[in-house]
């Protein structure tokens, strides 16, 4: 690596840590470029110099929230008997950890970065080593909702379980029902808990994929 690149490297990491330091202390709501700038030891302009807009930083600080996310959904994909319950199971992990933290998701798979993900994610890689795991940086690079989860869906229907047609209606109503509800509990406009939100989401989608399944729910196993 040169030593243009090392330096970068360094600053991403300065700035990164900074800015989960922030989060952990006053939420990611309250992050600012002064807040971060301040703590890292540098000027807010300085901040600039290394990422095109703040958003970019913000996003790749709560990359660093995903751990637990990551190990409660290797658990719960363990013992899943076919590709509908692994795509019931993958949805209520993810709701579960998303409504406890909305503000982190939102960053990560809603908020606008200005310019396509994917090329902000790689660009950064280049330079930056982060210490996310291979099944991390797998959720983070394939940023689209839809072909995240298309593949299990796609598999239920190779097994006999749903009709091809009804895979994007199904991933459409799972998708939008989780930015609705996110976005409701980011905007306060929700008296739901977390727990709440996961229970209620995760039941509409239950009914979605039982209206559509070919089999009988209770013989999936």
């Amino acid at each position: 690596m040169k030593h243009k690149d090392i330096k970068t490297a360094l600053m991403y990491k300065y700035f990164i840590d900074a800015a989960v330091d922030v989060i952990n202390e006053e939420g990611i709501e309250r992050v600012t470029v002064k807040k971060v700038a301040r703590k890292a030891g540098f000027t807010a302009s300085t901040v600039y110099n290394y990422f095109d807009e703040f958003s970019h930083l913000i996003y790749f600080s709560s990359m660093r929230f995903l751990n637990d996310y990551n190990q409660d959904l290797q658990l719960a994909l363990k013992n899943t008997r076919n590709p509908l319950d692994k795509y019931l199971s993958t949805w209520q992990c993810f709701f579960r950890h998303s409504f406890a933290s909305p503000g982190i998701f939102n960053a990560l798979f809603v908020a606008d970065l200005g310019s396509d993900p994917n090329k902000l994610i790689h660009r950064y890689y280049n330079i930056y080593q982060s210490d996310l795991s291979e099944e991390l940086k797998f959720i983070i690079m394939e940023h689209d909702m839809f072909k995240r989860n298309r593949h299990m869906l796609e598999d239920a229907a190779d097994q006999g379980f749903l009709q091809v047609e009804d895979i994007e209606f199904i991933l459409g109503v799972t998708v939008y029902t989780w930015q609705g509800k996110l976005t409701t509990l980011m905007n306060n406009r929700s008296v739901q808990t977390g727990e709440e939100a996961e229970a209620e989401t995760i039941e509409y989608v239950r009914r979605l994929v039982g209206k559509c399944a070919l089999r009988d729910v209770d013989a999936w196993g």
